[in-house]
Order: C-alpha cells, then structure tokens, then sequence
C-alpha cells in the first residue's frame, strides 16, 4: 500500500461541530435500486455521526419497503416508494419527463439516427447508458414538488456510491449564498502529463463548462465540431452552443455569455436548498429545459450529456462548491498513483468518498469490521496494478465524462452496429462491452492462441499467465 494512502489511517476530527443535541433530524437523501450499496451508504453515514447528530434517512426506490427495513434495522429509514412518489407528482399536476409520450417515443429512437436534427450532439460511446434516462436519475429535479418532503426546507442528497466518513452535519449546516440553489462538489479530474508519464489530475472547482463534455461545447478537452449534417460522431454541431445560449438567456433569464464560465460539479454530494427551489418555481424552469432538449433533440436521453448536461444548464449561475477535502470524487476512475500526482495526502480528511465511475468497491469488508478508507486504500491499490499492467486503456479511450486519454479528438468512433450484441467498437476493433467497458479482446482473426491485444501498444502479445486470452476482465 501506498505511503499516501498508509498517511491517512489515523481518524481525523478536523470536521466536528458543536454538540449541542437538535431539536429535528437532518434529512439524507438515497435515491437507488441497489440496496447492498444504500445499506453501505446509509451504515458508513450512521456509524460517522457524532451522538449529538439526529439523522433521518429518506430512501426513495423500487426495492419493497420491507427489504430496505430489514437491511438497516433499528436504523431511522424512512422508505418512500418510487411509484407513490410519481402518482403524488402527477395528483400535484407536475407529470415528470418520464410519462412524456414523446419522451418515451425519442427513446425508441435511440438506435438509429432517427432522434437527430442539426443542433444534435453525438456523443462519446461511453458516455451512452440507460441509467441517465432512469427514472430514479430524473427525479433528483422534482424533489421539492414531493408531498411527502414538502416539510423540508434542507436535503442532503447522496449517490449511492458514496461512502462517509465524518459526521455529515457539518455538510447540512453549510451556509449557502444567496443565489444558490445546489451546493455540490466541483472536483474533476484531466488527463496530466509529464514526460512519458501520464496520470488524471484531480483538480477543485478549476474545471468550467466549456472544458468538459456534459453541455456538447466545442473544444480541445470537449468535443470537435461535427464536419457534416449526417457525422456520426463523437462530435458537436456548431448550431448546438449558440442555440443553448440563446435557450439560457431565455429560460434562465441570464446573461448569454455565462454558460461558458460556470465551474463543472456534480451531484454526488449535493444540498438542496428545497425552500429555495419552492419559492423561485423550480420546477418551472426543469420542465422548460427538459421540454427544450425534446423539441431540438440536444442530448440523446441515456447519455450523461442529457442526465448532468441538462442539470448544467438548469443550474447555471446557481451551484456553490464545497470546499477542497469535504468531497473526493471520481474514485471509480483513478487510482493511488493518480491521487499521489494530483498532491492527495490523507483519505481520512475527506467527509465523504465518492466512487463515480465504472469501478466500484467491494463493500463486502465493511461488514467485517473494514472502515471506509480502508477499503477505499485497498479499491485504489488493485486499481493501481490493473492500470500499470493496461494503461488508461483498462476503462476505454474515454472516460469521465468522454475525456479522451490517448488525446485525440474521438475520430476513431464508428457506427457501433459493427459489432455483435454483447461488444462495441471502440479504435479499429470491437471490444467486449460489460462492467468495465473498454476491456481488452483480441479478435481471433489478430492475436493467435495463446497471445492478447496490447491496448496500449496496439499490437499482439504473449498472454501472461495471470491474464489469460484478456487483458482483464474480472466480471464479465
């Protein structure tokens, strides 16, 4: 293990508050379908609370309510099933994106070009999953609108690949300024290099729009502009920037020229101001903004443009950042010797550990007495070995949001229908497509027995006896 990771074994208490005892519990918000990772969530949550902390923990899910009970016994959960949550949207006249007939015919459309007019971004492959179309991802912007949290003034929403460490008050009781809504972490992570090496940099509240792929603008760290009306991508038109411009200006009712300079963040870790959304009729603006991408088909709906591009923009000029070492993000993506170069000291000081990206921890060890930075140092350590023995190639060509780590401007995309059912092709081959996309396969007709494709090298090599006909491919 790591001398930085080892650094931060000791507990650290730099995040306490006062403890006087509340009059009412704080709300912490899990909205998922996995309840292993919501009982992780919640128990890490519980166990780093100070004894003067009351908390409640809503838990919005498709899961019966018995089963998510029955997993935290004794804990204050309370279940609030996805279904009734809909039906109570609609009984308030708020009919969510959902339940759009022309929503649900655009997703029908998805496998062909059918869904695209000219201001349509084509996005990165790996930046299309079902889960941004999810209903449970949808409605993290209708939360204020709920009856049953109609009492709340505050949330705490947390995905449910976060694990916490210190006492989650400190988070809640943030004071926000007065013009924001959200307040998130703005953590990101760029493709660094020095030399011949290479690592992702982790950088706080650095990162602004027009640098990342989340809203389709057009740049060296986002997309190249599409070269024809019919390119298949990964690509932006050039109609799509100033067509969102104008939308902000008109929906927001801001100035047209801040959407380039607002700071990337995500939801990971977020504070609703619920109060807030209420009394400026936020819902108002999600369903003009989610109205506008149906109309001029901005973001294809499963695709992270569309589940944090669309919340990008409904959002601008509103999100406050939590400061540096309250939220560590991006851990499905990095490794120990990614956060070593980007001058990270201590896992322990941060409040809350989030896992975003493809590689999630094995929560197992947390019910055998592991602490969450344990298992945190144990997850980077194996992420470690795997990407010194594959490169960044190990989670695809790009990541985190579509970055392309081989820094080319994604011109090796083609028509994923290449490929058989269970791949996709990514570079000149197709790749198989599972838990970790982007793994290595050789095609038979490259690398003979008993050799793989070298992702990085781009060539065939003898298979080492550990990785067998792959590359890796631990859960395929």
């Amino acid at each position: 293990m790591s001398q930085i990771l080892l650094a931060g074994l000791a507990a650290s208490s730099s995040h306490m508050i006062g403890t006087a005892p509340r009059r009412s519990p704080l709300h912490v918000c899990v909205m998922s379908d996995r309840l292993l990772a919501i009982t992780a969530l919640v128990k890490s949550v519980h166990a780093s609370k100070r004894l003067a902390t009351s908390l409640e923990y809503v838990i919005i899910t498709t899961i019966p309510e018995a089963s998510v009970l029955d997993a935290m016994p004794r804990l204050p959960v309370r279940v609030i099933a996805f279904d009734h949550a809909v039906k109570s949207l609609v009984a308030r006249g708020v009919v969510p994106v959902w339940l759009w007939q022309e929503w649900q015919d655009w997703l029908d459309w998805l496998p062909s070009a059918r869904w695209r007019t000219n201001a349509s971004l084509r996005p990165f492959p790996a930046s299309r999953d079902p889960k941004h179309a999810h209903p449970l991802n949808l409605l993290r912007l209708y939360l204020a609108e709920l009856p049953a949290l109609q009492q709340l003034d505050r949330l705490l929403l947390l995905d449910d690949d976060v694990l916490v460490q210190h006492d989650v008050a400190t988070l809640f009781d943030t004071p926000l300024a007065t013009d924001t809504l959200l307040q998130a972490s703005c953590s990101m992570y760029h493709l660094a290099r020095l030399g011949d090496r290479s690592w992702l940099n982790l950088t706080s509240a650095t990162l602004t729009y027009s640098a990342t792929s989340f809203i389709g603008a057009i740049g060296p760290q986002a997309y190249p502009v599409c070269r024809s009306a019919d390119a298949s991508g990964p690509c932006a038109p050039a109609a799509l920037e100033p067509l969102l411009l104008s939308l902000e200006s008109e929906t927001n009712r801001a100035r047209p020229s801040s959407l380039r300079e607002q700071l990337a963040w995500n939801f990971g870790v977020a504070l609703l101001p619920l109060d807030r959304w209420r009394a400026q009729a936020l819902v108002r603006r999600v369903q003009r903004w989610l109205e506008a991408n149906l109309i001029h088909r901005l973001f294809p709906p499963d695709s992270l443009a569309s589940g944090l591009g669309i919340p990008y923009l409904i959002f601008a000029g509103s999100v406050g950042c939590w400061r540096e070492e309250v939220v560590l993000d991006g851990l499905g993506f990095v490794s120990s010797d990614d956060l070593e170069s980007s001058g990270v000291q201590d896992l322990g000081v941060y409040i809350a550990l989030h896992f975003a990206g493809p590689d999630k921890p094995t929560l197992a060890g947390l019910e055998h007495g592991q602490t969450v930075q344990m298992l945190a140092a144990n997850h980077l350590e194996r992420t470690t070995s795997r990407r010194r023995l594959g490169g960044y190639l190990g989670y695809g060509y790009h990541v985190y949001g579509g970055y392309d780590l081989l820094g080319g401007d994604g011109g090796c995309y083609k028509d994923p229908g290449l490929c058989a059912e269970t791949t996709r092709w990514e570079c000149n081959r197709c790749v198989v497509d599972c838990q970790y996309p982007g793994i290595c396969w050789p095609d038979p007709a490259v690398c003979g027995a008993g050799t793989y494709w070298d992702c990085f090298e781009r060539k065939c090599r003898a298979a080492a006896p550990s990785h067998g006909p792959f590359l890796f491919c631990p859960t395929c």
